[in-house]
């Protein structure tokens, strides 16, 4: 009789664990919309740059801009996009990252911890939201 109730409580609980792995557990994404473009600074591709698109509800999405400024949006590892609604851009460079020699500056608050950068995402269509700082 206890193998009975022993094999009930193990086959109810696999049961829980396949019906949640269904459903998702709570892993559900919202809807994203695929952010990219380039970030410049005086006209120059900026490289190494963080941007970050924060909406107004909701969680995040950033990149990092390469060698040509070019960056996308993730809304975290390995899933590109970003939440439609109005955001405000943050633009960052790290205090040690060496800037080509051009460009040796400090990026200005109003782009990063005081940003007046802003862009709406709307729909599922691609966005190119591209950024020329200027000192």
């Amino acid at each position: 009789m206890k193998r009975s109730r022993l094999e009930t409580l193990s086959a109810v609980l696999i049961l829980c664990f396949v019906l949640t792995g269904c459903s998702g557990g709570g892993t559900d994404l919202p809807e994203l919309t695929p952010v990219s473009g380039v970030i410049t600074l005086q006209g120059k591709p900026l490289p190494g740059a963080q941007v970050t698109f924060v909406p107004q509800n909701g969680r995040p999405s950033n990149g990092t801009t390469d060698s040509e400024g070019r960056y996308e949006l993730y809304f975290k590892a390995g899933v590109p996009g970003a939440v439609a609604g109005k955001h405000t851009v943050q633009i960052t460079v790290e205090e040690n990252m060496e800037l080509p020699q051009n460009q040796q500056t400090v990026i200005p608050a109003k782009y990063n911890t005081r940003s007046t950068l802003e862009a709406t995402i709307t729909g599922a269509e691609p966005v190119t939201q591209s950024f020329d700082l200027k000192i």
